[in-house]
């Protein structure tokens, strides 16, 4: 799974609002046993990078899971708006 989250880098977000983002994002995918893989910062937002079915937390419904996780993520963040 491949999350961006993108904002406008002339809007100045605090280190705190960040942290919150990426908090939910890894909460949510740890919710799910999914591996949270890499969180890389570019100057439009982040990309997170997550992965499901590795050992030792693979499942036969590892696909709905992912998408699960990318919905149950979506629902969050649209809270913080």
């Amino acid at each position: 799974m491949n999350i961006e989250l993108a904002f406008d880098i002339n809007e100045p977000l605090s280190l705190a609002v960040i942290q919150r983002i990426v908090t939910i994002v890894q909460q949510q995918i740890y919710r799910m046993e999914g591996s949270l893989n890499k969180v890389v910062s570019y100057d439009n937002g982040l990309t997170v990078i997550a992965c499901w079915g590795v050992s030792p937390y693979s499942h036969d419904d590892d696909a709905a899971r992912a998408v699960y996780a990318t919905l149950n993520i979506q629902r969050k963040l649209a809270r913080l708006a």
